[in-house]
């Protein structure tokens, strides 16, 4: 059964974790603050894949109801899809990546740099944050010590990122990633857990929880009357970590770096470039393919005659008399 969450406040873009009082047993994860966030995360990624059906379902409907009425051409309701796929949400991301880092950054100054960058592969993966930026409004990276012993960096997906934020100043204090695993067990079922990393300056706790009563498809009613279905789960005990429970960055900052879009004052989020011209391209989707059912009308051969020329058969059909 669909459980039904009502979100109050106005919207994710004004909803901030504050605490970490929402990681704790009983909790629900995600936080219902997240959920919205989230979900548009979920969109922009089928935007960018070119995977509009799955996303303009209220377009689709308008769509479905117009092509109901070319019955006469042989469609059906179910054959009504975008004839032309605007993927205009790729082609932003790609060219603003291409613009800001379709040249390797040269950095100079400091010894080793060159092997840094190679090492860890910086021009690839900044290209990578970038594209996350442009798509969420959010790209991460994580600056870490590898195996072997060498600096590196990764990307991170903003659907991992929790930050908490100073209520006074809007800062970011401290930044939490979770991300959710499965074990499989000597019994055959399944474990899920939860991980957990809170980023200070200088250092970061490792957390690791285990996760109940998973519930698939929950609809949350969101401010603006959307409505999101999303996978929640409750946190469960707190379980032990492997190796150390406290790491030590060596950095003088935070070893996650936020790479933002534009950010309002009243968030700590930034702006997706889909989010202005996403209604755009759903309009001309469906103008396109309007076109294409008129001009498949049109193009269909229409037989004209007088009407003795039509006759009814025996069995109540008509036939048109075309002569020999």
């Amino acid at each position: 059964m669909r459980s039904i969450t009502t979100i109050k406040e106005k919207g994710e873009r004004n909803n901030m974790l504050y605490d970490m009082n929402w990681l704790a047993t009983g909790k629900s994860f995600p936080p219902a603050s997240e959920v919205e966030r989230l979900a548009d995360y979920k969109d922009h990624k089928a935007m960018f894949r070119g995977d509009l059906d799955a996303v303009l379902e209220a377009y689709k409907m308008r769509l479905r109801n117009i092509a109901d009425k070319f019955t006469v051409l042989g469609y059906t309701v179910d054959d009504a899809q975008f004839g032309i796929d605007l993927n205009y949400f790729q082609l932003i991301s790609t060219k603003t990546m291409d613009l800001l880092a379709g040249d390797p950054p040269t950095v100079s100054g400091a010894d080793g740099v060159d092997e840094i960058k190679a090492h860890s592969r910086f021009a690839q993966r900044l290209r990578s944050t970038i594209c996350d930026a442009s798509r969420f409004g959010d790209g991460l990276m994580r600056i870490y010590k590898d195996k072997s012993g060498k600096g590196n960096c990764a990307v991170i997906s903003p659907e991992m990122w929790f930050p908490i934020v100073d209520r006074e100043t809007n800062e970011i204090i401290s930044h939490c990633l979770c991300w959710v695993d499965k074990e499989e067990a000597a019994s055959g079922r399944n474990k899920t857990h939860l991980n957990v990393q809170i980023h200070g300056k200088g250092k970061y706790i490792r957390r690791r929880f285990e996760l109940k009563d998973v519930q698939h498809n929950n609809a949350a009613n969101l401010p603006n009357r959307r409505v999101v279905v999303y996978d929640s789960y409750r946190i469960g005990a707190e379980l032990p970590v492997e190796g150390n429970a406290v790491e030590s960055t060596g950095l003088d900052d935070f070893a996650i770096v936020p790479f933002q879009n534009f950010v309002p004052s009243d968030s700590v989020h930034g702006i997706s470039d889909y989010d202005i011209i996403v209604s755009i391209i759903a309009e001309l989707q469906v103008r396109y393919a309007i076109e294409d059912f008129v001009l498949d009308k049109h193009s269909a051969p229409t037989p004209y005659g007088p009407s003795s020329a039509v006759r009814q058969n025996r069995d109540g059909s008509w036939s048109f008399a075309t002569g020999a």
